[in-house]
């Protein structure tokens, strides 16, 4: 029984630590790490010191980044690679950079250009996420407003004038209002488990339609940042004197299946004699953005070209930040236009309702 609980007891500090491995303590940790190898200290050495220090030299074992530490420091001092050892505990998309480039030249350098990346990824959608919280307040209580005007209102109204008499926009109003009543349930489900669905299909839909997908706000996010993964792992990897081909292997292991199916599809053109950017452009029109390949097949007459394709992945970085500002631009306008509507047409509907129900009377 005391062994139960003491394996129960782990396991509770296992998952309390991934919980509390966040975004925010990743950076931390990946930027401390890669700190200490461009001191020149050893990958296992690196992780022992910071397990020391996350530990409170061995006094606090249970603290959540010295459980993630533990276990990255045991896999490496077991033989196994940096990114393997952390394998449980980050999202597939570092792991799959991770593993990419740790045997690359200037590991450090690639994976502090990697935190970069994550910190304008997580500002921008924190932002967008900010910016849209007070529109969609304004449409969920638009909606509620129409559930009450169904349900309170209109039954007295109702009394006066039969809805069957009422015509024009009051007729319309009534006809929204008892729709939005009646589906109250099912839009809240909705609403429950997009979320949910949309957290399952980013990485793993890559079938029928998911090209379509690609092009609304969600997808066509994450298509961008899967890209600019890709480019930055590429960069790194052939700095170090692998081909393309030979990179998107490594890529490839540890990649969602959405993007293996688009590394396949990039590496038999390349297979079959054509250059990464003609090989980026033929996947989709041009994955994971056309423009984007359509400068690979520039940079590629570059004698340096994979330090291009890493800068390159710097700048892309900055129109991405203002791609996802100019989207969050757009949903917000439209968020306010349709609460406009809403409260223009109680506003009408009513005025209408009263004049009909005083002819009525007369």
């Amino acid at each position: 029984m005391k062994g139960v609980t003491s394996a129960l007891t782990i396991e509770a500090n296992r998952i309390y630590a991934r919980l509390q491995f966040n975004t925010r303590r990743r950076l931390r940790f990946y930027r401390e790490f890669s700190g200490l190898l461009d001191s020149g200290i050893a990958r296992g050495e690196a992780l022992e010191i910071l397990w020391r220090i996350g530990s409170s030299d061995g006094t606090k074992p249970n603290e959540p980044v010295a459980v993630v530490l533990d276990d990255a420091r045991n896999g490496v001092r077991n033989g196994l690679a940096f990114a393997e050892s952390l394998k449980s505990w980050i999202p597939s998309e570092d792991y799959m950079l991770i593993q990419a480039i740790e045997e690359s030249d200037g590991f450090a350098g690639h994976l502090e250009a990697w935190c970069d990346t994550l910190d304008s990824r997580n500002g921008s959608l924190s932002g967008a996420f900010g910016a849209l919280v007070y529109p969609v307040f304004l449409i969920v209580v638009a909606y509620g407003l129409l559930i009450y005007f169904d349900r309170q209102i209109m039954p007295s109204l109702d009394e006066l004038l039969p809805r069957e008499q009422w015509t024009g926009t009051a007729a319309m109003f009534q006809t929204i209002c008892a729709a939005a009543s009646k589906h109250a349930v099912a839009v809240a489900a909705l609403c429950a488990t997009l979320p949910v669905l949309l957290s399952a299909a980013l990485p793993r839909w890559s079938g029928a339609g998911r090209n379509w997908a690609d092009f609304l706000p969600f997808f066509s996010l994450y298509r961008s940042y899967s890209g600019l993964s890709f480019l930055q792992a590429m960069g790194a990897l052939t700095s170090s004197g692998l081909s393309a081909s030979e990179s998107i292997l490594r890529i490839r292991d540890g990649a969602s299946q959405y993007a293996r199916t688009r590394l396949d599809a990039i590496r038999t053109n390349l297979l079959n004699g054509n250059g990464l950017g003609e090989s980026m452009l033929a996947v989709e029109g041009g994955w994971p953005n056309q423009e984007l390949a359509l400068s690979m097949c520039t940079l590629a007459n570059c004698p340096d070209f994979p330090a291009q394709m890493l800068r390159t992945a710097k700048d892309w970085r900055r129109v991405l930040e203002e791609h996802t500002e100019h989207t969050v631009a757009v949903w917000r306008m439209l968020a306010f236009l349709a609460v406009f509507c809403v409260i223009s047409g109680v506003v009408a509907s009513m005025y209408e309702i009263q004049g009909q129900i005083a002819a009525g009377i007369r």
